[in-house]
């Protein structure tokens, strides 16, 4: 509606852009959907099935699971006897940052057990970000994954020329990962490490396509795949910024 009323006042056609509606894309059906959807729904199973998580599970319960077999192997591993209400505060501490169960607190709790407080103590100095972002990372490629499969199969993109603006990225991505192998460049490379191997395992250079993402509604709320848009930002910034 909004479109139509720029329109009638002859205001559609700007200096240097033209003001549209919404472009709304063309999805064709999927050949093989059977196999890939059996293909992604394994996927998800697998991952599912490491912590007996529910359909009804957040994400972050993956990430909180894998705090509590940490935790637990440890109690065993240590012989101690770690009380429910500690065992909670302790994979609250790590696993969601809440730092609400302090150190001398901890100190206290275990101090029959000096070799777990050192373990306590000796986990606490991780990189639990670094530990949170492995965790999910295999949801993230998977994601990413369908998401190249719907992107490159969609018709309606607004580049104007989709194949010429998918060569002209594939190219600054080539253009970028050579520049980051220049000596000056190596520490950028090694932060962008895991990016890199988020492309590859989506497809590399196969996946890209002119588009950012797909908002799309499901059940009354909105959702977006971005395919491999995601990392190539990442690498493609790197040298702007």
């Amino acid at each position: 509606m909004l479109e139509g009323m720029i329109r009638q006042v002859n205001q559609n056609i700007q200096k240097r852009f033209k003001i549209g509606r919404p472009n709304f894309l063309r999805v064709a059906k999927v050949q093989n959907y059977g196999k890939l959807k059996n293909r992604f729904l394994g996927k998800l199973n697998k991952l599912q099935s490491q912590y007996a998580l529910k359909d009804s599970d957040r994400l972050g319960m993956y990430h909180e699971s894998f705090w509590k077999e940490y935790v637990f192997n440890a109690g065993k591993q240590f012989k101690v006897n770690i009380k429910p209400d500690q065992f909670v505060k302790l994979v609250n501490r790590w696993a969601y940052f809440d730092k609400s169960y302090k150190i001398p607190q901890i100190r206290k709790d275990f101090k029959g057990n000096p070799e777990f407080n050192k373990w306590v103590l000796d986990t606490d100095k991780k990189n639990h970000i670094k530990m949170f972002k492995q965790n999910i990372k295999p949801f993230e490629i998977l994601f990413f994954q369908v998401g190249v499969e719907i992107l490159k199969n969609i018709q309606g993109f607004l580049a104007v020329s989709p194949d010429k603006a998918t060569q002209k990225i594939r190219q600054d991505v080539i253009s970028a990962m050579k520049e980051l192998q220049k000596a000056d460049n190596l520490s950028k490379l090694q932060k962008l490490k895991i990016q890199i191997e988020k492309l590859e395992a989506i497809g590399g250079l196969n996946a890209i396509v002119p588009s950012e993402g797909l908002v799309f509604k499901y059940k009354g709320n909105l959702y977006k795949f971005t395919g491999a848009f995601a990392p190539i930002n990442q690498i493609l910034g790197s040298l702007k910024f």
